[in-house]
């Protein structure tokens, strides 16, 4: 099973493995984007691609929800 995103504005894509846990994720960076190793059977289980558009067919890209929003919280202080 593979679960993934695909950021437009940044052109990156997400592609996460069975078993990506981020708690035993391993990263090395390449030229094209990051490996995510799991750190216990060194699977591969993620893969992050840069300028993902002239890398990934756009069939994939299409496919690729974008990621989700990020709730940003702010909490004003006292004057």
């Amino acid at each position: 099973m593979m679960d993934g995103h695909y950021d437009r504005k940044a052109d990156i894509a997400w592609l996460r493995l069975d078993g990506w846990d981020p708690e035993r994720v391993r990263v090395a960076e390449k030229p094209w984007g990051l490996v995510e190793h799991d750190r216990e059977t060194g699977r591969v289980v993620g893969l992050e691609y840069w300028k993902a558009s002239t890398r990934l067919p756009g069939e994939l890209l299409d496919a690729l929800p974008a990621p989700p929003a990020r709730e940003v919280v702010v909490e004003r202080q006292p004057a």
